[in-house]
């Protein structure tokens, strides 16, 4: 008898244990400042210790040159990302050119957001669906 109370009260005190554990939000995932990170549309990322939620919303535009064809300009393509800070929502729209290298970078508040890539990249006589784009962010208090 006082082996089965003690199960019981060794189950209880595990249960409880593992409930009391702070566990993320739904909804994002965290992630580190200044580190790379990738969001899939309508996906988010919130920066760890600090008050920065950002989320993909769109894909503006893709002109970009597909990958097997000759054009005579690069192209771009614009993503649409909302950052929450605080009290506040930003809503920003970000460029890169073409196959450009170097990230674009805007400000969110104290904060900055990098995109480094828009992924997949076109081929010709291939369309990209909205829920295959995948961008590479990184963000940080400036």
């Amino acid at each position: 008898m006082k082996i089965i109370q003690f199960s019981i009260l060794l189950l209880t005190v595990l249960a409880l244990s593992f409930s009391c554990k702070k566990k993320p939000q739904a909804g994002y995932r965290l992630v580190q400042a200044g580190e790379s990170f990738e969001l899939k549309l309508n996906e988010s990322a919130k920066l760890d210790g600090e008050d920065l939620k950002i989320t993909f919303t769109e894909v503006l535009e893709d002109s970009r040159c597909p990958e097997g064809t000759d054009c005579f300009w690069a192209g771009e393509v614009k993503i649409a990302v909302k950052a929450n800070t605080g009290n506040r929502t930003y809503q920003l729209a970000l460029v890169r050119e073409g196959k450009q290298t170097e990230e674009v970078t805007q400000n969110a508040g104290d904060f900055r957001i990098a995109l480094q890539e828009v992924n997949p990249y076109p081929k010709q006589n291939h369309k990209i669906s909205p829920e295959d784009y995948k961008i590479k962010l990184a963000a940080a208090k400036k």
